[in-house]
């Protein structure tokens, strides 16, 4: 299935996208200048935060360089590295409700660990790490 993803810069980091996210929240953590987001990752992202009472979400990991993927133990096909992939978390909320929130609002990849939740809009399938 196709996605829509933009590329953002280090010029680019502030850019709001969707209500209440910024471009600098996704960028890959080894400081890459430059990371793709999928909009659809992002309207996800913003149902879930709006189904748990508008309480923000921590993303911990978004956009990933294969290099970066390859060094944090991530997949070999990891979505991260298409921009259509986070791990996030919400203070308060246990990752078990987290990922509950995330599969009824419409994840694709739903993965459960224990202080934080994988989140993808690529096809359907859960686990446990």
């Amino acid at each position: 299935m196709p996605y829509t993803v933009t590329a953002y810069r280090a010029d680019d980091a502030s850019e709001r996208i969707g209500q209440h996210f910024s471009a600098r929240e996704f960028r890959c953590r080894d400081g890459a200048p430059a990371w793709f987001v999928s909009d659809a990752l992002v309207e996800l992202l913003e149902c879930i935060r709006m189904e748990l009472g508008s309480i923000p979400l921590i993303v911990h990991s978004g956009y990933r360089t294969p290099d970066h993927n390859r060094r944090v133990g991530g997949a070999a096909g990891s979505y991260h590295m298409s921009g259509v992939a986070a791990d996030i978390s919400v203070a308060g909320v246990r990752p078990a409700l987290l990922a509950s929130v995330a599969r009824a609002e419409g994840a694709g990849g739903v993965g459960l660990y224990s202080a934080f939740v994988h989140v993808d809009i690529a096809g359907r399938r859960d686990w446990e790490g």
